[in-house]
């Protein structure tokens, strides 16, 4: 089993806590089923379709990606200790 890290919208997070919680499964366990039904129900024949469909989080939806990358940088310590 692999380990990974994950942001998931606040909404979302709280939705999928209380259904774990009903399910009578950890919050973990209730991801990997989630994502494995996701993947049994939408397999994905064509890399370009599958980034076609995705759809941003809404807190991004209205976000400049190059506007946001050069405030990460610019707060980044790696950046501010070669100045």
């Amino acid at each position: 089993m692999h380990r990974t890290q994950v942001y998931i919208d606040e909404e979302i997070f709280k939705e999928a806590k209380k259904k774990s919680k009903i399910l009578g499964v950890s919050f973990s366990e209730f991801i990997r089923i989630s994502l494995k039904k996701n993947i049994q129900e939408n397999p994905v024949k064509d890399i370009n379709a599958f980034f076609e469909d995705l759809k941003p989080l809404e807190s991004f939806k209205n976000l400049d990606p190059e506007k946001y990358q050069d405030n990460i940088r610019s707060n980044s310590r790696l950046f501010k200790n070669h100045e």
